[in-house]
């Protein structure tokens, strides 16, 4: 596919990977996708986000800590909710919340501690941004659940290693039981994340209609 036409790197992604066998099955599923739109949050769904905090995990310097918002958050949450929701009307995130401390973690069963390699970095957020990721992940969540696989088990929440466990069970024992044969091919891949590729995946969610208000 030509893409020298194309300034944007997101539709550069998009034409790219236009006709890739994946991207061809998300549209034989969902040949129209209706894209996403994000709704307006009232104050009580802000006051939900501040209850639900955790506060035992980390914030990035100089930001409001956990503690301070959940116990104190009803003097902000029509500021808040303001915010977030000129951001969703304007399309726009700011960019100050988007600065993240990288804290290096050594990775399970790495003991050279001199290697860089023997590390992951964790990127710790300002609790203002996690209320911003929150509101979205809520919607976007809403969004695919109409779309995917029900018995799609990975990465979303209520569903677990045990669903996607059962589920081939009761179909093993179902082949097994009408005559026929039960199998499994099992793949790990190493650094599964460091091999996704940032253009397919921004075609994909374009496929699912993620990108339609940017």
């Amino acid at each position: 596919m030509n893409t020298e036409h194309l300034k944007e790197p997101i539709d550069i992604a998009i034409a790219k990977f236009k006709n890739h066998p994946s991207i061809n099955k998300i549209n034989e599923h969902l040949p129209n996708p209706s894209p996403i739109n994000f709704e307006s949050i009232s104050q009580e769904d802000t006051e939900n986000i501040f209850k639900s905090f955790d506060i035992k995990k980390g914030s990035s310097f100089n930001s409001i800590p956990g503690r301070i918002l959940k116990e104190h958050g009803c003097m902000y949450y029509d500021t808040v909710t303001n915010m977030v929701n000129n951001s969703i009307t304007s399309c726009y995130f700011p960019s100050k919340l988007k600065n993240a401390y990288i804290n290096p973690t050594i990775k399970p069963g790495k003991k050279d501690r001199t290697d860089m390699g023997s590390y992951r970095p964790i990127s710790v957020l300002p609790y203002a941004s996690k209320i911003f990721e929150r509101v979205l992940k809520i919607q976007i969540q809403k969004h695919l659940d109409r779309i995917l696989h029900p018995h799609l088990c990975g990465y979303r929440e209520g569903f677990s290693a045990q669903h996607a466990l059962i589920s081939m069970l009761e179909k093993w024992k179902k082949s097994l039981d009408n005559g026929g044969f039960a199998g499994a091919v099992l793949m790990d891949l190493s650094k599964a994340f460091d091999c996704v590729d940032h253009e397919l995946l921004i075609a994909k969610l374009n496929a699912y209609g993620l990108l339609g208000i940017f």
